[in-house]
């Protein structure tokens, strides 16, 4: 799985897809039918198999496998890992989010968002908290938004998150929800492009991209087109 996860990062898609495949065929040969290596090879491949979809923009693919993961979800109820089922409902709000229906996404991050073990992936919540304000941007809760970036600006510094793109992004996400001259907007989300450029540089800043595409979601503004096509293009 980290194997698979670097072939995924460095973006050798066929790779994945063989290793992914192969993975998948363990679960017929003895020695890893047992119901914890069964539990371990469900939840990692799939979290895996979504992710190399997002990488791809392959968002309407990534739907696809949504039945098949919750059918697994029950069929493994309360023997899968907490962390597990936060990082599949994490990536199915994702895949919701790939393909626009927003409302859709905004149900399943709630679910990592009202989690009780918060603690357990403070990386995935931290950057949740994120990826939930640019829901409710594309959902046009203007309103909301800026109570919400309130609370994320303050659990930011509370916890002394090290990334300075949350902050810039916030920052340029709260402008833009009280702007609705087009001029503006686009004004604004080349200044908010330029900035992120610069911060991606920094390997360290990169990491976002783990979670969400910041990068394509930006360009997606500024060229007119699909988050899912840019992330492709």
């Amino acid at each position: 799985f980290h194997l698979l996860r670097c072939y995924i990062d460095s973006n050798q898609y066929n790779k994945a897809r063989d290793l992914i495949a192969e993975i998948r065929d363990l679960e017929s040969k003895k020695g890893f039918n047992t119901i914890d290596l069964s539990v371990k090879i469900f939840g990692n491949l799939y979290v895996q198999e979504l992710a190399l979809l997002h990488a791809e923009g392959e968002f309407q693919k990534s739907l696809e496998l949504i039945p098949a993961i919750e059918k697994g979800q029950l069929a493994f109820e309360g023997k899968l890992s907490k962390e597990m089922e936060i990082l599949l409902s994490y990536n199915i709000a994702y895949s919701y989010f790939g393909v626009g229906d927003y409302k859709k996404a905004l149900q399943y991050l709630n679910e990592v968002l009202n989690d009780n073990e918060q603690n357990l992936r403070q990386d995935v919540y931290s950057f949740a908290r994120l990826f939930n304000l640019v829901i409710h941007f594309e959902l046009e809760n203007h309103e909301f938004l800026e109570y919400i970036i309130k609370s994320t600006n303050r659990y930011l510094n509370k916890h002394e998150r090290d990334y300075q793109i949350e902050f810039v992004f916030i920052k340029y996400l709260r402008k833009l929800s009280k702007i609705h001259n087009g001029i503006q907007r686009t004004e604004l989300y080349e200044g908010l492009n330029s900035e992120l450029m610069l911060l991606l540089e920094d390997h360290n800043e990169r990491v976002v991209l783990e979670y969400f595409n910041v990068e394509a979601w930006v360009q997606s503004k500024l060229k007119k087109i699909s988050f899912e096509a840019s992330v492709r293009a």
